[in-house]
């Protein structure tokens, strides 16, 4: 009697490596933004996660967090994050890339808020003057001027004391 095994290359107890279920899309932002990218594999534990950008793997920073793990962050994005995003899953008998997601960041978004109508009525028949523009960390912004007789800011009707 003569018994034989075809040997394939793996080892028996070797579980099926990691599918890549979901994985984050091409994203544009604009500067400042917060991002997040996110994979989710097929797997659970023991498989560990390295983010890389443009083929170089990344650490974590003081606006990049998470570079080890199934989420990465980046808070505050600026143009020098912009790139190609892959992360590699490891598991105890090898690895598999994801697909790449690029991220494209543009110029920061204009702060939200109250249109300028007086800044933009200001020197229009001359009765208007503007003495200050000023903005606090919240992005608030503040001007300081005159005018006479009234002004209409949208739906407000302001009236000079005289």
């Amino acid at each position: 009697m003569f018994l034989a095994r075809l040997d394939t290359g793996a080892s028996p107890d070797a579980p099926s490596k990691p599918v890549i279920l979901q994985f984050s899309q091409n994203i544009s932002v604009a500067k400042g933004s917060a991002v997040q990218l996110e994979v989710q594999v097929s797997r659970t534990a023991p498989i560990a996660y390295r983010w890389r950008r443009n083929g170089v793997v990344l650490g974590d920073s003081n606006r990049v967090l998470g570079s080890s793990t199934a989420r990465l962050n980046i808070n505050s994005i600026q143009t020098n994050n912009a790139g190609n995003y892959s992360v590699v899953i490891t598991y105890n008998y090898g690895s598999v890339t994801s697909a790449v997601a690029a991220v494209t960041v543009g110029p920061a978004s204009p702060a939200s808020g109250p249109l300028w109508n007086w800044v933009q009525t200001l020197g229009g028949n001359g009765s208007d003057s503007t003495t200050g523009l000023t903005t606090d960390g919240s992005g608030n912004v503040y001007v300081t001027g005159g005018f006479q007789l009234t002004n209409v800011i949208g739906a407000t009707t302001l009236v000079a004391f005289l």
